[in-house]
């Protein structure tokens, strides 16, 4: 069995201003950069398609944090550190 490890990491900022989410992301690889991209693009267009419907200038804030100790456990809190 393959030994699970983290390969990348998607900062999304709480503020979006004018329908126009930006993303940073922190990959081991290229490989790992493309599923990273890929996957924010699947989550930036399932969660957020009513970005766009507004007349003007606009700012949105959401936050939010996880409690899911899966989730917690496997992320590596030095990572963005040592992938640079």
């Amino acid at each position: 069995m393959r030994e699970e490890h983290q390969i990348a990491l998607v900062k999304k900022p709480a503020m979006v201003r004018n329908g126009y989410d930006t993303y940073g992301i922190v990959a081991l690889d290229d490989d790992s950069l493309l599923i990273a991209v890929l996957f924010a693009l699947y989550e930036d267009i399932r969660e957020h398609t009513y970005n766009n419907l507004h007349a003007g200038s606009a700012v949105r804030v959401t936050a939010s944090l996880t409690t899911n100790p899966y989730l917690l456990k496997r992320d590596a809190p030095d990572f963005e550190a040592s992938a640079t």
